[in-house]
């Protein structure tokens, strides 16, 4: 490895055995006094089709570093905060239509309400981008620089979302009892439990686990 102290980054190179060729691994690390964090890892490695004298071409592509959970629960909830900022004025005019109220006729009125659906949704995007990061890392096995599968993408980002349901099916059913009963969300639970115990807070936990 060397250091380059004016750009204060320290670069790594490594070379592996793949397929009895070399795999060339080049790590660039930002240095900040004692801490040394991954920014950037790019790998070159020898690919198996062959040039027109013989010679094996050589390929490339670049990993970010995946996320820590910390900062894939802000960016989550960066996300579905955002994201229902986006779809509001269709919220908006979906339970006007349900409820027979007339369109709001002011750009406040078709985002009244925005911030309760906000901090309704990003916490559930926060969790469900922390559960996929976490699922990541364990198909990756420790080895950050190997890409998915399309499959294993698929299967972490759906093990995600049933996780998720762990939290958000007690909570979407408090909120239809809530509705149902015109209680307030403390009592809601208090009577859920009381009448059903604590299995009836998880009622309906496969059908939300399928559909997040």
């Amino acid at each position: 490895f060397w250091d380059n102290d004016e750009s204060n980054t320290r670069h790594y190179i490594q070379l592996l055995p793949r397929d009895g060729s070399l795999k060339s691994r080049h790590s660039t690390i930002q240095v900040d006094g004692e801490d040394e964090r991954h920014k950037h890892i790019e790998i070159m490695a020898t690919s198996s089709s062959s040039s027109s004298d013989g010679s094996k071409g050589v390929s490339s592509s670049s990993f970010r570093m995946p996320l820590s959970p910390l900062e894939s629960l802000s960016v989550g909830a960066f996300g579905g905060a955002f994201e229902v900022c986006l779809q509001m004025p269709m919220l908006t005019y979906k339970f006007c239509v349900q409820e027979g109220r007339p369109l709001p006729k002011n750009l406040g009125g078709w985002y009244r309400g925005v911030a309760v659906q906000a901090g309704t949704v990003a916490p559930i995007t926060a969790i469900q981008f922390m559960f996929n990061g976490l699922l990541q890392s364990i198909v990756r096995g420790g080895d950050v620089t190997r890409n998915l599968t399309n499959g294993e993408t698929i299967a972490t980002a759906a093990g995600a979302g049933a996780l998720s349901a762990i939290i958000y099916s007690p909570v979407d059913l408090t909120t239809i009892q809530q509705q149902k009963l015109s209680l307030n969300p403390i009592q809601t639970v208090q009577h859920i439990y009381q009448t059903y115990g604590v299995q009836g807070l998880f009622r309906g936990f496969g059908s939300c686990a399928v559909r997040e």
